[in-house]
């Protein structure tokens, strides 16, 4: 249905919703308006809406919606929807956390005040330098606008895909991580050993050498976790969402007795400085010191 941009959406999400919508162009950008939902909104009181925003844009005055969310309200509202599938709760956190200090020239704006040039201008510092952070951040964007186009807030999602001809191909896309073939490894571990990084950290990465297992799985392996010489890995820590065992060998098992002998055996097996989880960042550093033994 549309009359003097008048559009009526239908979804469904359980049950059968329809909202009224207004297409626009508002201070030179196209727009979507909100005008309500049928029946709470009629059909006269929806074209009324329409008509006094088409009259206050046509005068210069513009559109001063109270309900227009900020790019920060957008944020909350994408991981809202989100939260309950994700396992770690420090996700939340660190979506909330990189965009608020990385997007901060735009955080604070409305979502219809943002345009792919705003996007672009607060991804460049990071998008070559620090690759996997700028991806996190258009990823987290760009679900903070898609969140808003499907609210009728916005037509377009800024952070999409017209940014795919204006960022710079981070290099080694597609490829495979560097390795080391198995004969240098014991030395590597040597050079890592010989650090004075914390104890901890030392022992996650000659963990991870020997179980082939993931970096997050280490860091978080706990105690209760161990039985003999098998580790179940919880299904809440693996990428499969499934409990997986993993063999324990004598070398993995001296590692075990070398945590319990600095620590007092509960919570985490590699706890750093604070008994707190270790950081992947941590484990990052520590690779990268030893670059080029």
């Amino acid at each position: 249905m549309e009359s003097h941009c008048l559009l009526m959406r239908a979804t469904r999400n359980g049950r059968l919703s329809k909202t009224w919508s207004q297409r626009l162009h508002n201070n030179g950008k196209p727009a979507m308006v909100g005008l309500g939902s049928y029946p709470i909104v009629t059909l006269a009181e929806a074209r009324a809406k329409c008509v006094e925003n088409r009259r206050a844009v046509e005068q210069g005055r513009g559109l001063r919606s109270p309900t227009m969310p900020t790019v920060a309200e957008a944020l909350e509202k994408a991981i809202e929807t989100r939260e309950q599938h994700w396992r770690n709760p420090r996700t939340a956190k660190a979506w909330r956390s990189s965009v608020h200090n990385h997007a901060a020239a735009i955080i604070d704006r409305r979502v219809d005040q943002v345009s792919t040039a705003d996007v672009l201008a607060v991804l460049n510092p990071v998008w070559t330098t620090k690759p996997e952070l700028g991806r996190k951040l258009r990823r987290r964007l760009s679900m903070a606008f898609k969140w808003a186009v499907a609210a009728n807030h916005i037509t377009t999602n800024p952070a999409g895909e017209a940014l795919a001809g204006l960022l710079p191909r981070h290099a080694g896309n597609g490829g495979h991580f560097d390795s080391l073939p198995a004969s240098e490894v014991p030395a590597a571990l040597g050079v890592i050993d010989a650090s004075a990084a914390f104890w901890s950290t030392k022992a996650a990465i000659r963990m991870l050498a020997l179980t082939a297992t993931r970096s997050s799985e280490v860091r978080g392996m706990r105690w209760d976790e161990i039985d003999g010489d098998v580790w179940t890995i919880p299904a809440d820590r693996t990428k499969t969402a499934k409990p997986q065992r993993v063999p324990l060998s004598s070398a993995a098992l001296a590692v075990l007795g070398q945590a319990r002998s600095l620590s007092d055996g509960r919570g985490y097996v590699f706890p750093n400085r604070h008994g707190r989880q270790t950081t992947v960042e941590a484990l990052s550093k520590l690779c990268r010191s030893a670059e080029g033994w």
